[in-house]
């Protein structure tokens, strides 16, 4: 029996690994690589590979066939929602239910790492293009990614997901490393939100690690106190955008601080709407390189990086409802079992998504990989071998 959970195990490995890998790479120059009917086959790899962990785990009478059903019904809604890389990435977080969620991440963490590193000296070495953008006085380093954010917001989710599994034995060394890293990538990309939040979660892991602070019981509270986060955020969200208005002044200011996202996104909302399930025609654009990595000109520049805005347009109401409430959940439960490093990291990541869209892909997001164990008898169930 051992052995055969051991094969169900190396089997959900292998297939996030072969996302995480190449999925990330989407986000490169080495896109052009494997364009088309390679990109396809990737994506059918990880889809078999699912199917066969849920298949095995059905022979080990762990799981039911119900299970394999769901599985088919997730896979076919979130590709009918968003396509293939919300299928894959749905299909990989359901099927993580009774896999170890903190072995995952570790993994992961570690994966992404070299992945991040390997890209950067690729584009340092012209194995890939370094794109370069002159923009607000600085000269922006793309380091071989088709946007200058998303090395930071990678590492982001490589910072939080370390300290997420070491919590008090994270080492200071290390975190000296990810803080000269992340200083790196700023000086080249003036990524800042990300840069910001990257310090903020290695501020808070060193103060835990040697002054205790979420042992506290009032910080706690104050913790509990944020767990609608991801409820209330969405609200605001909405109603700011689609009540913005140039004239009023706490508006204009707002607007301006934020780099023009919230006209942006009133812009989008009165271009396209908001349906029940999503919009299939959004002609967004942003700053972002083409898939081949060349830039965009001549169109309008138009891109929503609220994470709220930016699902109810793509995916549509009755997707983020559920998915919100999801995460939700997952911050009532974690908080309410003493996982106070998991409900803080999800909070955190609700208040990024207010200037941030980056969220819906395990790559920039290994937390998502936590949302269906909250559907699981065996998340902090008896079973201490899953409790996380």
């Amino acid at each position: 029996m051992k052995i055969k959970f051991a094969l169900s195990d190396f089997v959900y490995y292998m297939a996030i690994y072969i996302y995480m890998i190449f999925m990330t790479l989407t986000q490169t120059m080495f896109f052009n690589k494997f364009q088309g009917y390679k990109y396809l086959l990737v994506i059918f790899s990880i889809l078999i590979l699912v199917f066969i962990k849920e298949y095995i785990s059905l022979l080990e009478k762990k799981e039911s066939i119900k299970n394999i059903l769901i599985l088919m019904a997730i896979i076919i809604i979130s590709y009918a929602v968003g396509k293939e890389t919300l299928s894959c990435t749905s299909a990989l977080v359901y099927t993580s239910r009774n896999v170890n969620i903190n072995q995952i991440i570790k993994n992961v963490t570690y994966l992404l790492m070299i992945i991040l590193i390997f890209i950067i000296i690729s584009s340092k070495l012209n194995i890939i293009p370094n794109y370069s953008v002159l923009r607000g006085g600085n000269v922006r380093q793309y380091l071989g990614f088709r946007y200058s954010l998303y090395p930071t917001a990678i590492l982001f989710n490589i910072v939080a997901g370390y300290i997420y599994v070491y919590k008090r034995k994270v080492k200071l060394s290390v975190l000296i490393f990810l803080s000269i890293f992340a200083r790196y990538l700023y000086m080249c990309t003036y990524a800042k939100l990300s840069t910001v939040l990257v310090f903020a979660v290695i501020l808070i892991a060193i103060f835990d690690k040697y002054m205790g602070i979420l042992k506290i019981k009032f910080v706690n509270k104050i913790i509990y106190s944020f767990r609608y986060s991801y409820i209330i955020l969405t609200i605001l969200s909405v109603w700011i955008v689609s009540t913005y208005n140039q004239s009023v002044e706490w508006m204009n200011k707002l607007n301006i601080l934020l780099e023009s996202r919230i006209s942006l996104a009133k812009q989008s909302v009165d271009m396209y709407g908001m349906n029940l399930f999503g919009i299939k025609d959004l002609a967004w654009q942003g700053n972002g390189l083409s898939l081949e990595g060349t830039e965009v000109k001549n169109i309008a520049y138009l891109y929503v990086d609220n994470f709220y805005i930016n699902i109810i347009q793509q995916y549509g109401l009755i997707f983020s409802i559920i998915l919100l409430i999801i995460f939700t959940l997952t911050i009532i439960k974690s908080l309410k079992e003493g996982d106070n490093y998991l409900g803080l990291i999800l909070i955190i990541f609700a208040f990024h998504g207010l200037l941030d869209n980056l969220m819906m892909t395990l790559y920039y997001n290994i937390f998502l990989i936590t949302l269906f164990p909250i559907l699981s008898e065996n998340a902090y169930g008896n079973d201490k071998k899953y409790k996380r």
